[in-house]
């Protein structure tokens, strides 16, 4: 899929990669084929690091593209001009809360490799079992905000590191070690999370 680059109404260059020309106030709804990298110019599987997103630049894009949808943008266009706007507007809210999260990022990649993570995945690797049993007690024992604090350090640790193991893996395009590193990544968020609610 290629993003759009001029309006199919009026012919003017489209500020996004979006449908929708606030020149003509034209606007369609967003193909299916249209992945989440493309609504906001990204590069996207076909690259050799699609993992790898800068987020502030992810932000930036997100604020440009959301501004031309924006549902308030569209108010006085008509009934289904303002239908396709908050339409899209979701979408993209959507697409920027997945791309945001280096987990939902990594699941989302591995869904447009036709790899659907169930809600049942489960780890295999017994060691890695005891390592978060044991990670997770370790949290729910901890008497005292200092211990506290050195356990989400150490978490955090893990975390970074399977994080940089994804971006490994899928620049490789290694997608059943990618599927496994994901996994493990949502366990040692649930320990994160955890942690802080303690």
């Amino acid at each position: 899929f290629s993003s759009f680059t001029t309006c199919p109404s009026c012919s003017a260059q489209l500020p996004t990669a979006l449908p929708t020309c606030p020149k003509c106030q034209y606007i369609a709804p967003l193909p299916q084929s249209m992945s989440y990298f493309h609504y906001f110019g990204l590069p996207d599987t076909d690259s050799t690091d699609p993992f790898n997103i800068d987020t502030r630049d992810l932000r930036r894009r997100f604020l440009q593209t959301q501004r031309i949808c924006h549902p308030d943008t569209w108010a006085q266009k008509g009934e289904k001009e303002l239908a396709l706007a908050a339409a899209q507007s979701s979408q993209l809210n959507k697409a920027y809360q997945t791309l945001l999260s280096p987990l939902d990022r990594a699941q989302y990649i591995l869904s447009l490799q036709g790899i659907e993570e169930s809600e049942s995945e489960k780890l295999e690797d017994q060691d890695l079992i005891m390592q978060v049993m044991e990670a997770r007690q370790d949290v729910e024992d901890a008497d005292n905000v200092e211990k506290l604090q050195q356990l989400k350090k150490v978490n955090q640790d893990r975390i970074n590191e399977t994080v940089d193991e994804i971006r490994t893996l899928i620049s490789r395009k290694d997608w059943r070690s990618t599927r496994e590193a994901t996994i493990r990544l949502k366990y040692w968020l649930g320990i994160d999370h955890a942690a802080q609610e303690r």
